[in-house]
This record gives C-alpha cells, structure tokens and sequence, in this order.
C-alpha cells in the first residue's frame, strides 16, 4: 500500500512528527484504514481521528470528512504534554453557526450570469423530470425551451 511506503520513508528519515491524513469519513470501516493505523502505532505514534463537516467552514455542501492526526512520541515528553499537544486543540475551529445551502450560496451571483440555452439531452432530461413533479404536473413544453439559470423560462417576446 503506497500510503504504509510513504509513511515509513518519513519515519526512517526523522521527518513526521506530525502526520495529518484526511479522507472521506466512512474510509474508517475499509481494512486500510486499519492497517494506517496499526502501521502508525508500531511507528511510534499516538492516533486520533476525527469527523469534520465542510459546512461547518463556510462550504455549500454537507462534506462529512475524516482527519487523522498522528504525533510521534518521542516528540512529546509526557502524557500531559501529549494532552496540550491534544489532538481536539489542533482541529480548526468552526467559522459558520449556520449552515449555508448551495442556493444561499450562488443565489447572489444566478441573475448576473448569462443565458443558456438547454443541449437536447439536457432538455430531455429536464422534460422528463418536470413530468413527474407531481401533483403539480407544471406545464412541459413541447420543444426544448431556451431557461436562464434563475429557471425561468423565456416568454416568446423574449422576457422572463
């Protein structure tokens, strides 16, 4: 496994006192996960991990990620200073209370942007998508339709 090489190579050379890793968060059921881990142990490092949400830091998505960190002890002189090198006191510190949605996000921008007009497929597919928003059953038209992001179609005088 190419991530087992690399950290050794570092370890050999004295390099990582802190090793940070980060992937999605459901890699921490998968077997090489585990083998990091048990790999950094044997190395001669403390392990923590953690679940971080992109949304927490400003992001338009619900981005639930694992960080790994991992600190050599011979670099920390007791429990206690592995305890202020703790791993929760290195995790950034949430910039945003409330989440934003990814149209809070680029609704500012949607009207400034110009007009598209729809590729056939697209067109289908948007066709077959309105078709079943029931039980509104809003209006298909019969031939592609030219939209503006905003989702919006064109009036034939060329107006919104």
């Amino acid at each position: 496994m190419a991530s087992i090489k690399i950290i050794r190579s570092i370890h050999r050379r004295g390099e990582a006192k802190w090793i940070t890793l980060e992937n999605v968060w459901g890699y921490r059921n998968f077997q090489s996960f585990a083998i990091i881990v048990n790999s950094l142990r044997q190395l001669g490092y403390a392990i923590g991990y953690q679940k971080l949400n992109a949304a927490d830091f400003g992001t338009p998505q619900n981005r639930e990620r694992l960080w790994l960190r991992a600190v050599r002890l011979d670099f920390v002189q007791s429990s206690r200073q592995l305890s202020l090198f703790g791993f929760d006191e290195l995790l950034p510190i949430c910039t945003h209370q409330k989440r934003v949605s990814w149209w809070e996000a680029v609704a500012p921008v949607v009207e400034t942007l110009p007009q598209v007009k729809l590729a056939n497929y697209q067109a289908v597919r948007l066709q077959s998508w309105l078709s079943m928003r029931s039980p509104l059953r809003l209006e298909v038209p019969s031939r592609p339709p030219e939209l503006c992001l905003v989702g919006k179609r064109k009036k034939s005088s060329g107006t919104l």
